[in-house]
């Protein structure tokens, strides 16, 4: 048997290319608009955190920390576009990162966001190995594809000073040095938030996906991304870890159904560029997740992702974009005892991290809640309030630790009310009413006590 060889030979290898083969396909199992756990084109961070203080800064061991781990799940080498954005949605960084055929990398924010230090791989000698069952090396355009440090994907590190101080400041909330602006809420700390996309591309692009042409030319519609995300808190003793959200592209199926909308569609609307043009399926409009605040456990934060209307930008420090603060949110939220109430907690942006309870007027310990993230702020873009959303549930301990883990929460509906980013019909008569069973769940306030 191949497992009991200390060294593997020809047909063991051929083995297991067919093996691999058969449980990295690209599109096996994978059903449009169920955001399952199958290879993508993009995959989705919804939100991540870094202490940059200088204490955190100097103590790898001290502070939170988000690391990602991103694996090519085809033999053939890709390059991917790895873009971070603030709490509003402003894009701060992208660079590219080389991946051979079955490979995986890792990235670690605090490096980035400390030291400034970007991943370095490539083709170039000794960057990025390839693996027995791996196709050749590729040499994608406008690349480094040399072993000499530069450009990505082979970067020279760290990068400027001055970048290193944007990230820092536009990710909490305070005025960049170089440009005096401001990118998101300043919450009274030194925690970096913001959220992080992942697209496969052509090259190695210094594009945002939020500009013109980014998917007709550069963004690739191939899915072969596989992620995770592992959350560190202070101290690095506490460890929670999610998928990322996998975003499977199907340019034909967009194109053919110009009324559904896209993960990137806010950008391709005002862009000029046609319905579904970048062919990401959406993510839901509704949500539901779990809450526990009593036990040894710790108290359930939602980190929550919300839809922004456009394209945002940097402003003049002390104001807010255009969109911002978000309308609030309507949730029904049940206790144990299948008791509910409706609650609307004030979201303000495209990130928040909140409480489950003490956050908001929640009366309930412990219980699970139905989330409508509609909002007005997409009106122009779709001719409808179905904004896109998410959440992750993650325990954390009294001292602001990561506890016991994370879980992401559960899209309401099929997947035909997701491609189609509607609410379904919501279906026990004891709760729900006529008009939730339609899926108006603007009757909520009105029925719930």
């Amino acid at each position: 048997m191949c497992r009991t060889r200390r060294f593997m030979d020809p047909l063991c290898l051929l083995m297991l290319a067919s093996l691999v083969g058969l449980v990295a396909a690209p599109h096996a199992n994978a059903v449009l608009c169920t955001l399952d756990e199958v290879p993508a084109a993009t995959l989705f961070v919804p939100y991540f955190e870094v202490d940059v203080s200088e204490a955190a800064c100097n103590d790898p061991t001290a502070g939170s920390n988000t690391l990602i781990r991103v694996t090519n799940a085809d033999a053939h080498a890709q390059v991917i576009n790895v873009m971070f954005w603030t709490d509003w949605s402003v894009g701060s960084l992208n660079f590219s990162v080389y991946l051979t055929g079955y490979d995986v990398q890792t990235i670690d924010l605090r490096d980035i966001f400390c030291n400034g230090n970007l991943p370095r791989t490539g083709p170039g000698s000794g960057l990025s190995p390839v693996g027995p069952v791996s196709a050749p090396h590729t040499l994608f355009p406008n690349c480094n594809n040399s072993s000499t440090q530069g450009t990505g994907p082979n970067y020279s590190n760290p990068f400027s000073p001055l970048l290193v101080d944007l990230m820092q400041t536009w990710h909490t909330g305070r005025p960049a040095a170089a440009l005096g602006t401001c990118a998101g809420r300043d919450h009274g700390d030194l925690i970096a938030r913001g959220y992080v996309t992942i697209d496969v591309t052509l090259d190695c692009s210094l594009s945002f996906p939020s500009e013109p042409g980014y998917f007709e030319s550069e963004a690739s519609m191939d899915n072969v991304l596989l992620g995770d995300v592992t959350y560190i808190g202070a101290g690095a003793e506490t460890l929670a870890q999610v998928p990322a959200v996998h975003l499977e592209a199907d340019p034909a199926f967009f194109a053919d159904n110009p009324s559904l909308h896209t993960f990137y569609g806010r950008y391709t609307f005002y862009n000029g560029q046609g319905p579904g043009t970048d062919g990401r399926e959406p993510l839901p409009v509704g949500m539901s997740a779990p809450f526990r605040t009593s036990g040894a456990i710790g108290e359930t934060q939602w980190l929550t992702w919300r839809e922004p209307g456009g394209s945002i930008s940097a402003v003049a420090c002390g104001t807010e974009p255009a969109g911002l603060p978000q309308l609030n949110p309507l949730f029904a939220v049940f206790d144990e005892q299948e008791s509910v109430v409706a609650i609307e907690p004030a979201i303000p942006d495209v990130v928040t991290a909140f409480d489950a309870q003490a956050g908001t007027a929640n009366p309930f310990e412990d219980g699970w809640a139905l989330m409508d993230f509609r909002d007005d702020n997409v009106m122009s873009i779709y001719g409808d309030q179905r904004a896109q959303s998410w959440v992750t549930t993650l325990s954390r301990s009294s001292d602001g630790t990561f506890a016991s883990g994370a879980t992401h929460g559960t899209p309401i509906g099929t997947g035909a009310d997701q491609c189609n980013n509607e609410l379904p019909s919501l279906p026990d008569p004891r709760v729900f009413v006529d008009s939730f069973e339609s899926g108006d769940t603007s009757a909520w306030s009105d029925v719930l006590p």
